[in-house]
């Protein structure tokens, strides 16, 4: 074989082996950054359920009060009717 034969053979074994090495670490490197990209997705999502919680449970205090005022509003009429009652009768 000639000097150049085995220069290129060597040239070419050498590139393919640096690009094997920096084919795997840019491999590591983006598994890195999903394994953090997914740790902080999972968090924002915990922050946002707990957020979703609190407001659900704000929501089922105030769907509390929603469906007594119709009975508070029911009560005070009835209570304004006999207060105008006992002013006729007073008159």
């Amino acid at each position: 074989m000639s000097e150049a034969v085995i220069v290129a053979l060597i040239t070419a074994t050498a590139t393919i082996a640096a690009q094997i090495i920096i084919s795997h670490r840019n491999q590591k490197e983006s598994q890195t950054k999903q394994e953090t990209f997914n740790a902080l997705v999972k968090s924002e999502l915990g922050n946002i359920k707990e957020k979703f919680d609190s407001v659900n449970k704000k929501l089922e205090v105030h769907n509390g009060y929603a469906e007594k005022f119709p009975r508070i509003e029911a009560r005070l009429d009835a209570i304004e009717g006999e207060v105008r009652r006992v002013r006729e009768k007073l008159e």
